[in-house]
């Protein structure tokens, strides 16, 4: 899990209306559905302000089928999240995800083309989840 440093980036990346997920070995996109699911929870127990919230998804698999999967839970969870002030868009990558350096040049393209200085990199690794900041 992220540092108590760490944590603060992220909170103050979601107070400021806009993040950056790439999310590495997606799959079929549970791990960060669960987290869009929490924050629109917490939103709607009024824990979380409601102002809008950008969250821009880049999901890098290599499974097209998952791909299409989680770009169609999204579009079904889509209205939900508009309802808490959630907007949502997603990109996803088809990259062969245990060729270290196919995975390091889909990464490096998705981060230089983005305008964020934050980007939150989300990886679900089985037991262990693990979720990053990157600082460009």
């Amino acid at each position: 899990f992220p540092s108590h440093d760490r944590y603060d980036e992220i909170v103050a990346q979601l107070l400021s209306g806009e993040i950056y997920v790439v999310d590495i070995a997606a799959g079929n996109g549970a791990g960060v559905i669960s987290m869009l699911n929490t924050i629109a929870k917490q939103r709607m127990e009024n824990n979380l302000p409601k102002d809008l919230l950008d969250v821009h998804i880049h999901a890098i698999d290599f499974s097209e089928v998952s791909l299409s999967y989680y770009a169609q839970q999204l579009d079904i969870l889509r209205t939900g999240y508009a309802g808490v002030g959630i907007e949502v868009s997603f990109k996803p990558h088809h990259v062969d995800i245990t060729d270290d350096i196919a995975l390091e040049i889909g990464i490096s393209n998705i981060n230089e083309g983005n305008n964020s200085s934050t980007i939150i990199h989300w990886q679900l690794t089985i037991p262990l989840l693990k979720c990053f900041i990157l600082n460009k």
